[in-house]
């Protein structure tokens, strides 16, 4: 029983921590695909985002160009 436990406590934890998020300049990006393309999908913008959404093809972060292929809801 006590193994159950541990072994529910270590997945529970474990969920969500494979998602890989990042911003740039203000358009908030989940991460899909590593390998062996980069891609993302576009998931919100930051609340102080100001002005016209211009979404590009592709986004630079980390020394990698990720390719925006999808747009899921606003998380904002």
């Amino acid at each position: 029983m006590k193994k159950l436990f541990i072994l529910f406590v270590l997945l529970l934890s474990s969920i969500g921590m494979n998602a890989v998020t990042f911003e740039v300049d203000g358009i908030k990006y989940n991460v899909l695909t590593t390998s062996p393309d980069y891609t993302v999908e576009v998931t919100g913008y930051n609340a102080d985002y100001e002005g016209d959404l211009v979404l590009n093809g592709t986004v630079d972060y980390d020394n990698h160009t990720y390719h925006v292929v999808s747009i899921g809801g606003h998380q904002g």
